[in-house]
């Protein structure tokens, strides 16, 4: 019975790790291979074993490392600054806490919202030039969107493992 409970307490995580690669407020492919690991330690590495647990791993490197990265190389390639990379990283933060009040939508809006007025404000307040202003910040939202749909990918691929080994194999 403990058996049982565990994995469906793995599952539950790799679940809330999956809402976690949509919904940019949780870390989800860290969430998915912790829920892994966890499957594999109650299943006594039987199903999903250590090299799975290893490419699994690796994948959610990955995700996260494109994650932290993607928005800040698209506004870079636009001619960002690496000011207006952190002041974006800032007024994500800022963003996200100052709508966290609103429930699940908050975070992300604020997020994406508090981003966009940094890139546009440092970006204005160096150049002094509206559209490449505007440049910047549409090349940081893109870079967003582009890291948000790796990330699900990725997740997606981690899942689909997880369940060729845990199910199918």
């Amino acid at each position: 019975m403990q058996t049982q409970a565990l994995q469906s307490i793995a599952l539950l995580i790799m679940f809330i790790g999956f809402i976690g690669a949509i919904l940019p407020m949780l870390p989800g492919p860290p969430l998915i291979w912790v829920g892994a690991l966890v499957w594999a330690l109650a299943d006594g590495f039987t199903r999903v074993n250590g090299l799975t647990l290893f490419i699994l791993f690796v994948i959610m490197a990955l995700a996260t490392i494109s994650d932290l990265t993607m928005s800040a190389a698209f506004a870079k390639q636009s001619g960002a600054s690496w000011q207006t990379v952190v002041a974006s990283i800032l007024g994500g933060i800022a963003g996200a806490t100052v709508l966290a009040e609103i429930p699940v939508i908050g975070n992300i809006f604020g997020a994406v919202i508090g981003s966009m007025l940094a890139v546009v404000g440092v970006e204005y307040a160096m150049r002094r030039n509206r559209v490449a202003a505007l440049k910047a910040s549409g090349a940081y939202l893109m870079g967003c969107v582009v890291s948000q749909l790796v990330d699900v990918g990725l997740s997606s691929l981690m899942i689909l493992i997880f369940a060729w080994q845990a199910f199918w194999k």
